[in-house]
């Protein structure tokens, strides 16, 4: 996707708050420039090769070690390849996330693929995982044009995830 640029591999992996970009119909969002946000792709789900964009602020995680043992034991897994994970993969993962991180995914396990690991977005867990100094209200990292475009897509628009490497 035009303007959005793939994380290299030694880079990864990285703890973002993140906003999912749908390629078919992009929405463009301005960040206030202390919030240092940066448009990037990621490769996800094994040997499918699914693509996800999103606008995202890099955070600096508390227990780097951690975050890199999440998207490490998961690598090569092929974690979405079919579609979602079965539930037993999805219910492990979760208590990966309890024992590792403190955290959990029980309502955004649906998304989870190989290189795509999310975390329950709540001011808990931004506190726990990140040392970064983040406004309560996210929607404040952007500079809207009016109150009616701030409210458009605010249900779920943010989410918080390890981006990891994919097999392939």
């Amino acid at each position: 996707m035009e303007g959005y640029e793939f994380i290299d591999e030694d880079k990864l992996p990285v703890l973002v708050l993140g906003i999912k970009q749908n390629p078919s119909h992009p929405r463009g969002y301005k960040f206030k420039v202390h919030a240092g946000a940066v448009k990037v792709g990621i490769q996800t789900a094994g040997y499918a090769c699914l693509h996800h964009y999103f606008d995202v602020v890099l955070l600096k995680p508390r227990e780097p070690v951690k975050v890199k043992a999440i998207s490490k034991m998961y690598l090569d897994s092929c974690m979405g390849m079919w579609g979602r994970p079965p539930l037993q993969s999805m219910n492990e993962y979760n208590e990966t996330l309890r024992e590792l991180l403190g955290v959990s995914c029980e309502l955004t396990c649906h998304e989870l693929e190989e290189g795509l690991y999310p975390i329950d977005l709540t001011q808990e867990h931004i506190k726990h995982l990140c040392t970064n100094r983040l406004p309560k209200d996210l929607d404040n990292l952007i500079e809207w044009d009016g109150s009616w475009d701030r409210m458009c897509g605010s249900f779920n628009r943010w989410g918080l995830y390890i981006l990891g490497e994919n097999c392939d």
